[in-house]
């Protein structure tokens, strides 16, 4: 039995090691594990089938262009989501700005500095070049900055005193300098004309300038006006200008002769600043002829024609654009700029005319030494303000997508019809108006970036192409030349450059060119010009972070399309409504619309005395701010009004927004443009001046909480304060 009892054990000892085996139990554990999750995969069915029993929906794709990944983290970073939308929009979309953000301003004057620093990387690394732009900008930086280093700034003072002193020579004879001078030496016109071929244009007696506004049916002229600007410095300070200005020439005069001859330009110029000069006279214009029968003793012609290149300079259309308005110091008939020179010696007319020379080259080294560790260049100030074209072609060669020009511009035309839409739905124009603002829409002309004798490939720099030696020439036109040399001072570089200026202004004047050749070119901004009815947008706005070709339609509408449309906006503002499609100020609205008009922008005005911003506590300028608030009111209705026009069924989202209404992006991407940091500091200068523009916050908070579609976007209760129940309303 014991045997027996053995055998038993045994078997069944081999039976439960065949069960104990591990694999069986990892099967069985497999097997168990997978009918767990078939279970929960039909659960899952039956749940969405309840929840989306025809067509659920699917995620969309997303943007994750770098452009848009860094979009999406702006916002995400920024925002402050435990605040309700409904009451602080502002602080809800910026209210962590400051956290990620050393700049003191908005993400348009970041993007300013940044295209500059970009220039400046340029400029300064250790990099040869072929382009003749790109050597001219290095070769005026270099030259500026060696200039005015402190352990130099005395030698190019001095310098600049004797090459004054050269100029000076190529004006004519001066009476200061030279004992022997007669008034047989002196020669009016001769002065004149060699002053302005130093690139002068304003004269004392008069002055000449650009002036965009439609006269005789030409939009831009050459207008000769009345001086304003008068000496600025003291008798005792201009002095010793002048006799430094000898002195390191080499020259000498007698201090008491000197001051004498001082004080009788002092004089003369204070005589030629008391005409009343009023603006009322400036509408009735005067041609070339006119002025020069008025005022015999200038040549005006003579002058003008050297104002132009001296072989490529066209007379004939730039004479047809020169004008001047009916000013008493020209058409005064008792007493005039005329008459003052006939009863004035030669001998003072001639040291006046030097002394203005001597007032304006001062400007060329009045720069105060640089420092390297300086955070202001002023040098790179000079060379983006004084080849401006060659700066930005830096950006554009080496930063640009040509891309965004063309789809900006078709953002321009979209919003177009937006405000066409809007005009024709306004319900108290009249028809005479409606028409007659629709027409202005319509001819809206628009420069994006440059213009069309640019967009050949390699059009910036051919502009600057020769072939003469680098170290000889620099060609800054189609016909121009500009020669610049290494061995060039600071002072020498500047006065040919702007010499060349002159000449490229007076070829924009007669040209049909929308494209100022002297116009800085490296702000992130765009601007509407009332009085040529044109939109300007320059291309570093049209870079990222604030536009990039690839961003969702709703994400372009709302951040580049926004501002776009806040400058069309300009057209109808406060002064921009009394201009026509022309640019010529005329009342072209009905005395009814006119009066609503204003109701209107009394609201606007009223909302924003009655808006308490902590982060301001200044003064606002009650005109310019009215203009503003109408083209962010005009604005947002516009881009709104494109916006929903446009086709979203297939943009994609942003990154980490998934299903997230693109109505609702489109309002917190337009409103990152106005984020800044929050200043509670009464001794910050914002609280010191007037402001043109309202404040950051209440161009959110203000101008979103008019409109209705914000309101139904975010879901606000009536009376919240991002839904009141009274709105401003323009069209």
């Amino acid at each position: 039995m014991e045997n027996d009892e053995e055998n038993e054990d045994e078997k069944e000892d081999e039976k439960m090691s065949k069960y104990c085996n591990p694999l069986i139990f990892i099967i069985i554990f497999l097997v168990v594990l997978v009918i767990l999750m078939l279970s929960l995969v039909v659960f899952w069915k039956l749940e969405v089938g309840e929840s989306c029993p025809k067509n659920c929906p699917e995620l969309p794709n997303e943007c994750k262009t770098a452009e848009c990944v860094a979009l999406a983290g702006t916002l995400l970073s920024w925002q402050n989501t435990s605040v309700d939308p409904c009451e602080d929009f502002y602080e809800y979309t910026c209210g962590k700005y400051h956290e990620h953000t050393a700049n003191e301003g908005t993400r348009m004057h970041e993007k300013d500095e940044i295209v500059l620093n970009l220039i400046k990387h340029f400029i300064l690394k250790n990099q040869s070049t072929n382009s003749r732009s790109e050597i001219a900008l290095k070769l005026l930086y270099k030259s500026c900055t060696e200039s005015h280093r402190r352990e130099n700034i005395e030698d190019h003072i001095e310098r600049v005193q004797v090459e004054i002193f050269q100029n000076i020579q190529k004006i004519g004879k001066w009476p200061i300098a030279d004992k022997n001078w007669k008034e047989s030496d002196f020669d009016l016109n001769e002065m004149l004309t060699n002053m302005a071929k130093l690139h002068m244009q304003d004269f004392g007696f008069f002055e000449t300038g650009l002036v965009e506004y439609p006269i005789n049916g030409s939009p831009k002229q050459l207008i000769i006006r009345p001086s304003l600007d008068r000496f600025s410095i003291s008798q005792e300070k201009l002095a010793e200008t002048i006799f430094d200005v000898l002195r390191f020439s080499g020259h000498d005069a007698l201090r008491k002769n000197l001051l004498r001859d001082v004080q009788e330009s002092l004089d003369l110029d204070k005589e030629l600043g008391n005409f009343y000069i009023s603006l009322n006279s400036w509408p009735i214009s005067a041609s070339l002829e006119e002025v020069q029968s008025a005022v015999p003793n200038i040549d005006f012609e003579r002058i003008m024609k050297s104002f132009l290149h001296p072989e490529h300079g066209n007379w004939t259309r730039l004479k047809a654009k020169i004008s001047s308005g009916r000013f008493d110091s020209f058409f005064n008939s008792k007493n005039n700029i005329s008459a003052i020179i006939s009863r004035t010696k030669p001998r003072i007319l001639a040291n006046y005319l030097i002394l203005k020379y001597i007032e304006y080259a001062q400007f060329f080294y009045a720069l105060a030494p640089i420092s390297l560790e300086s955070e202001y260049d002023t040098c790179l100030m000079v060379i983006t303000s004084f080849l401006p074209r060659a700066a930005i072609r830096v950006f554009v060669r080496n930063h640009f997508k040509k891309e965004n020009k063309a789809v900006a511009s078709e953002l321009v035309d979209v919003i177009k019809k937006a405000y066409i839409e809007m005009i024709q739905n306004s319900t108290w124009l009249h028809e005479e108006t409606r028409k007659k603002a629709i027409l202005k829409v319509e001819t809206l002309k628009k420069v994006i970036g440059y213009t069309e004798e640019y967009e050949k490939e390699g059009a910036l720099d051919a502009m600057f192409e020769t072939n003469l030696r680098i170290s000889e020439s620099i060609m800054l036109g189609n016909h121009f030349q500009l020669h610049l040399s290494p061995q060039d001072s600071f002072f020498t570089l500047m006065t040919k450059i702007n010499r060349f200026k002159t000449e490229q202004l007076m070829e924009y004047v007669s040209s049909d060119s929308l494209f100022n050749p002297v116009e800085k070119t490296t702000t992130a901004n765009a601007y509407y010009y009332h009085s040529k009815n044109l939109l300007s947008v320059l291309v570093p706005f049209l870079d990222k972070p604030l536009f990039d070709f690839q961003y969702p339609k709703y994400v372009a509408m709302a951040g580049v399309g926004r501002i776009l449309a806040h400058e069309i906006g300009h057209a109808f503002d406060t002064k921009g409504r009394h201009f026509n499609e022309l640019g010529e100020k005329t009342d072209w609205w009905t005395p009814e619309d006119s009066v609503e008009y204003d109701k209107r922008v009394m609201c606007l005005r009223d909302q924003f005395e009655n808006f308490k911003d902590p982060s301001y506590g200044g003064r606002q300028n009650d005109s310019e701010t009215a203009s503003e608030m109408v083209a962010d009111a005009l604005g947002l209705e516009a881009s709104w009004i494109a916006l929903e026009s446009m086709d979203m069924s297939k943009e994609e989202s942003l990154v980490k927004f998934g299903n997230e209404d693109f109505r609702k992006l489109f309002f917190q991407v337009a409103a990152l443009d106005f984020c800044s940091p929050t200043r509670i500091d009464t001794h910050h200068p914002r609280f010191l001046v007037d402001l043109s523009h309202p404040t950051n916050r209440f161009r959110i908070n203000g101008a979103f909480s008019n409109l209705e579609s914000f309101a139904k976007t975010y879901e606000c209760p009536v009376g919240s304060r991002m839904n009141p129940e009274k709105k401003c309303r323009m069209f």
